[in-house]
């Protein structure tokens, strides 16, 4: 359908021009990372509401990229507040593309094995086991999804603190995975009950 096509192509300019990678550089990501998890949330609740069967699923897509959309645009802003003016060349593009290119190519290959999962299951396993697996896995990638700007928020912040005292900063570091690695606990715990 070219309504599908449409909102996929917004979803996906959305992530694509995500300027959350400026406000890590600059170590100020506060109001990026609690402005794009409040809009997940606000979407994922919006998804609850207003989608409840499979004939929903452009509209679905409709509001995935109209959040994203929005996140991007907020973005563009608040880089235009710290940068000022900027302009988009062609020639530049080009030349960041061919500069970032591996970066892309780990990037997107991650993308691919994540997404390759139910397939790879239902080829192994069947159609049972795809069954099983497709929802446990949705919600690992939601929960991911939900925790990864927190954790690229803090890794600049860890880095610098690692420098400067490296005993108690690997303690504190350590208290930080303890402390995220028993909140997935608590919150596995709590889906499968």
């Amino acid at each position: 359908k070219p309504q599908a096509a449409v909102w996929g192509y917004l979803y996906f300019f959305a992530f694509g021009f995500s300027s959350i990678w400026l406000f890590q550089g600059l170590e100020k990501i506060t109001f990026p990372v609690i402005f794009e998890v409040c809009l997940r949330f606000v979407g994922l609740l919006v998804l609850f509401i207003f989608i409840s069967q499979p004939e929903d699923a452009i509209k679905a897509l409709m509001i995935m990229s109209s959040f994203a959309l929005l996140n991007t645009v907020v973005g563009f802003y608040l880089v235009y507040k710290v940068v000022g003016g900027y302009s988009f060349k062609f020639r530049g593009g080009l030349a960041q593309i061919k500069d970032g290119f591996h970066s892309f190519l780990y990037k997107s290959s991650n993308n691919i094995m994540m997404s390759a999962g139910p397939a790879l299951v239902g080829v192994m396993c069947g159609q049972a086991a795809v069954a099983k697996y497709a929802p446990a896995e949705k919600i690992i990638k939601a929960s991911v999804g939900l925790v990864g700007p927190v954790l690229i928020g803090l890794y600049p912040y860890l880095s610098r603190k690692l420098l400067q005292s490296t005993t108690l900063n690997l303690k504190f570091s350590s208290f930080i995975v303890a402390g995220l690695f028993f909140a997935g606990v608590i919150g596995a715990a709590i889906i499968y009950v």
